[in-house]
């Protein structure tokens, strides 16, 4: 499977389980708005390990946001029934990690989660 197959599977995967608790999921960093009520999640493009000529792994890792810079109080509120929904759906994550994601608009609460291969 190509990295690109891997990415598709990824973002149809991430789609399946978390449905209507975000707006979008995209690779996009500069269309990651969340909308109100409603987390977003950006793919990060893969870490790559190679073996000789092979690609040996990719390691996924994603940022589940939300909120606006005048709705930040209310952000985890959102990310964390996403982070949950992932887990309970089997979602492979080695761990969640809170950051800061800043865009044109400022800094919001963010979650990167790093999966597993």
């Amino acid at each position: 499977m190509t990295i690109n197959d891997q990415r598709e599977d990824l973002i149809e995967r991430l789609t399946d389980s978390v449905g209507n608790l975000v707006s979008v999921i995209t690779i996009d960093a500069q269309s990651l708005r969340p909308l109100p009520g409603k987390a977003a999640i950006l793919v990060n493009p893969p870490e790559i390990d190679f073996e000789g000529w092979e690609i040996q792994e990719a390691r996924w890792s994603i940022i589940v946001i939300a909120g606006t810079m005048a709705t930040q109080v209310d952000a985890l509120g959102l990310i964390l029934p996403v982070i949950e929904k992932l887990q309970a759906d089997h979602i492979n994550m080695h761990n969640a990690r809170p950051v800061t994601y800043t865009n044109g608009s400022g800094s919001l609460a963010a979650y990167q989660i790093t999966l597993n291969p």
